[in-house]
């Protein structure tokens, strides 16, 4: 009976040809996808804080505005 084995350098020219290409594109289509999921994750989260930033904001405002009132008010002078 012969021998079958596949030489070394055919084994290593069928990965380098075939299988190693095959995974770039694999994982690479999986990493594109990753990367632009996580890209618009990101901006999504972005977007919130910068609500919740101009809601603190406006609520800060809000309370200035109300200690200001109080403080005319107590003063006797009408508000414009």
């Amino acid at each position: 009976m012969s021998d079958p084995s596949i030489p070394l350098s055919m084994l290593t020219q069928f990965h380098r040809e075939v299988v190693i290409p095959d995974i770039e594109r694999i994982v690479g289509a999986s990493e594109r996808r990753l990367r632009d999921e996580m890209h618009t994750l990101h901006d999504a989260s972005l977007v919130r804080f910068e609500r919740l930033e101009t809601d603190v904001e406006v609520q800060n405002l809000r309370a200035r505005l109300d200690v200001v009132e109080a403080q005319v008010a107590g003063r006797g002078k009408p508000l414009p």
